[in-house]
């Protein structure tokens, strides 16, 4: 059962983008060179420019009818690994984010004009997917203890997961994310996740 909703957008400029997690998308070339440098800050320019973030989410009742199953809400997830993740947590928040469609443009738009700055900004919208993932979670935990967040298409969580969880959370009219027939995310900068309260903050 769904006890509490959240949605909104995040401000680009609230949010910096993580040099660890550029570092690791960019395979440790960020800080290489000054070539390099100057690529990367003008990819992160565009985009900051591109990115419209939003997100929505609901704090959902969490059981678990055994040991490899768990249900959310939105019917019950086979995964041991979940279960191990989540247990035994009475509350969860599931949730998703996107940085918005403008930056699926500006990707289609270097892949035709550069390949060098497509790659750089590929792997900074990822980083920053991420980093606004680390937003999201701050803004529903407050000061509060949760579990590491868990996304579909990991482990032992199948990737189908994804269309009964934003059917629940009601990302398309939230977000505007969508799913392929392969239940892969548009725009693809996008992120899903479960996330466990710790029992004693419930």
């Amino acid at each position: 059962m769904i006890l509490k909703t959240f949605a909104g957008g995040i401000d680009p400029a609230s949010v910096g983008l993580s040099q660890n997690e550029t570092r690791f998308r960019l395979g440790g070339y960020a800080g290489h060179d000054d070539i390099t440098d100057g690529l990367i800050k003008k990819c992160e320019k565009t985009l900051f420019s591109a990115a419209a973030p939003r997100w929505c989410a609901v704090l959902t009742e969490v059981s678990y009818p055994s040991e490899d199953k768990v249900e959310l809400g939105f019917g019950e997830i086979h995964s041991r690994d979940l279960y191990k993740n989540l247990y035994p947590c009475r509350l969860a928040y599931v949730f998703a984010l996107t940085l918005g469609s403008g930056v699926d443009r500006a990707l289609r738009r270097l892949s035709k004009t550069s390949e060098a700055e497509f790659y750089v900004f590929d792997a900074l919208s990822s980083a920053y997917a991420e980093d606004i993932c680390d937003e999201c979670e701050r803004l529903l935990k407050g000061e509060g203890k949760t579990r590491p967040r868990y996304s579909p298409g990991y482990g032992d969580v199948a990737l189908e997961t994804q269309r009964p969880l934003l059917s629940y959370i009601n990302a398309q009219r939230l977000t505007g994310i969508t799913l392929s027939d392969a239940c892969l995310m548009s725009p693809s900068k996008s992120i899903t996740a479960i996330m466990g309260v710790n029992n004693e903050d419930t």
